[in-house]
């Protein structure tokens, strides 16, 4: 299955693969009330899952998961 870390990315690349498949079918729909309804709400949910789990392996790892962080984005490569 590979490292860790290689599973947190393919984790990473799904959940923006489902993002954006989402904010296609709010702007096909014609609708801002569909975007928000099928993006924003379901970002919000992903965005506390990543500060949970940050929470929880900074609290278990320390500081190799700090260093970790450090040159690993979170959601949106060079971004965050």
């Amino acid at each position: 299955m590979g490292a860790p870390s290689e599973l947190q990315g393919r984790v990473a690349v799904a959940t923006r693969s489902r993002l954006l498949w989402l904010l296609g079918l709010g702007v096909a729909l014609g609708s801002g009330a569909a975007v928000l309804a099928l993006v924003v709400v379901p970002l919000i949910g992903v965005l506390i899952r990543i500060l949970h789990e940050e929470r929880t392996l900074r609290m278990a790892l320390g500081a190799e998961y700090d260093a970790y962080t450090a040159r690993t984005p979170r959601l949106i490569p060079s971004i965050w």
